[in-house]
């Protein structure tokens, strides 16, 4: 993947193929009973990990947990379509720049989101599903970062 040493333009970033598409959107559907529960599990650990990023959120984190799903659920739904997908997260990366959002940020949100998911699944997600996860998350956050200015010669943080 990317980092300050070796860039690959976001043209270039490899996209999911249709059996990754199929894994993220099955573990997906595994998912939804308890989101709820794991957004909150996934916040908690979160805040444990970096307690600088606490002040970033709202006090109350159920509308924060809604959105977080929604997110991974729209994403998931775009895979079809990947100029919008590139559309929506762009816009997204940029709402998160005015928040606060650094690069480094990005890297531990995919980190712990991966671990939640195998955690938390029930069944607990196969390496070829966390793989896709961690790609997924990974385009994720590359588009989000060009659309918050934050190009791949950013330096990460943290």
């Amino acid at each position: 993947m990317c980092d300050h040493k070796g860039v690959t333009p976001l043209d270039e970033l490899e996209w999911l193929n249709p059996d990754e598409i199929r894994l993220l959107r099955t573990s997906f559907v595994r998912m939804i009973p308890a989101c709820e529960v794991r957004s909150e599990r996934f916040y908690e650990r979160l805040f444990e990990s970096d307690p600088s990023l606490r002040p970033l959120f709202p006090t109350d984190m159920e509308s924060q947990n809604e959105k977080l799903t929604m997110m991974l659920a729209s994403a998931i739904d775009l895979l079809d379509q990947r100029d919008k997908f590139v559309e929506t997260c762009a816009a997204l990366g940029k709402r998160h720049a005015g928040y606060g959002a650094l690069r480094g940020h990005y890297d531990l949100v995919t980190r712990l989101l991966v671990e939640c998911l195998v955690e938390e699944l029930e069944p607990s997600l196969s390496q070829a599903e966390r793989s896709s996860w961690t790609k997924l998350l990974t385009l994720i956050s590359e588009f989000m970062l060009s659309g918050s200015g934050q190009t791949e010669h950013a330096p990460r943080q943290g």
